[in-house]
This record gives structure tokens, sequence and C-alpha cells, in this order.
């Protein structure tokens, strides 16, 4: 048999292969990358929390409030946190009440 006549497909395995291997090691610095989007967005959530000097009860109410849909977030983050400084000025002026 001519080996020749082959040669061609040959080389489309090896391209394809050779494609799937490019695709894999993207993937996994597809992987990678995400890995590292959501750590900083952890971090960023965190900082951000702290800025504000929410303690955890407020975070939970707040969370509450959009979880019941009391609150809907459809707001850039600036308008979230003037929603979530409200919440917080509420929350004293029902305290001062009690006194």
């Amino acid at each position: 048999m001519n080996e020749k006549k082959y040669d061609n497909l040959v080389r489309m395995r090896k391209d394809i292969q050779k494609d799937k291997d490019k695709v894999d090691a993207l993937l996994k610095q597809i992987e990678g990358k995400e890995e590292k989007l959501k750590e900083a967005e952890a971090v960023r959530v965190v900082a951000d929390v702290q800025a504000m000097g929410l303690i955890p009860e407020q975070i939970g109410a707040v969370l509450d409030l959009i979880a019941s849909g009391q609150i809907k977030l459809v707001m850039n983050g600036n308008d979230a946190v003037k929603a979530i400084n409200t919440k917080k000025t509420f929350e004293r002026e029902d305290s001062n009440e009690d006194e």
C-alpha cells in the first residue's frame, strides 16, 4: 500500500489532537481565572461590608429582605449601598423609640 495516500489523514488527526490539547489547556486556564475571580469577589464583598461597619445581624437582615422580595435590588452598587444605609438608619430610629 502507498503510505503517501494516507499522509493527509495522519496530518489531519495530528492537527485535531493539537487543537484538542489547546482547548484542554484553555479550559484549565479559564478554570483558574474563574477561581481567582471568585476569590477576588469574596474579598471585595468582605471589604465593602467592613467599610460600611455592618455587623452580621444587619447583613442577615438585609439579605432576608432581599430574599423575601421586600427589597428589589435592580440598581447599581451605589444605590445598593444607599439602600443598606437607609436600613441602618431605620434600625437606629427603631431602637431609639424603645428608649
